[in-house]
């Protein structure tokens, strides 16, 4: 009996830890849109994606298919979602060579958050074959972007 309280105990501290642990949105954020828009959001908050977080991104594209760009650049757009996955968000719109529009990309290099700009530049990339025209505009406010890591990822 007393194994079994101190088991539950330390399965009990251990949820909670990692629950404390874990980045998510603040309290008072809204609800996702859709439950795929939550499986994005905490799919992609984190600064470096782990293999559970990508897997997870995988399941999500082969339910969804061609509607992942679509939820992509909901999270993006999103300024309730958390700013990671807003960012990794528009690097995959721009790996994918999104053909949505260029609306997230415009809205991301108006944050304040320099992340976001950033991650507009790069996804921005993958996109000049796309509209190059477009692109390279959007790529040219990058460059006169205020902070250097912006500019960098312009380049």
């Amino acid at each position: 009996m007393r194994r079994t309280i101190l088991l539950c105990l330390t399965l009990l501290g251990l949820v909670a830890w990692s629950g404390c642990a874990r980045r998510s949105a603040p309290p008072s954020a809204a609800p996702p849109p859709t439950p795929e828009t939550g499986r994005l959001w905490r799919a992609l908050d984190a600064e470096i994606l782990s293999r559970e977080q990508l897997e997870e991104l995988m399941r999500l594209e082969a339910e969804i298919g061609d509607q992942l760009g679509d939820r992509l650049a909901e999270v993006a757009l999103d300024s309730l979602a958390p700013p990671l996955a807003r960012a990794h968000s528009l690097r995959l719109l721009g790996e994918r060579h999104w053909t949505g529009g260029l609306g997230p990309f415009r809205s991301a290099l108006e944050a304040r958050d320099p992340r976001l700009r950033a991650a507009a530049a790069v996804g921005l990339a993958g996109l000049i074959p796309m509209d190059q025209t477009a692109a390279l505009r959007l790529l040219g406010r990058a460059l006169q972007d205020p902070e250097p890591g912006v500019q960098a990822k312009a380049l």
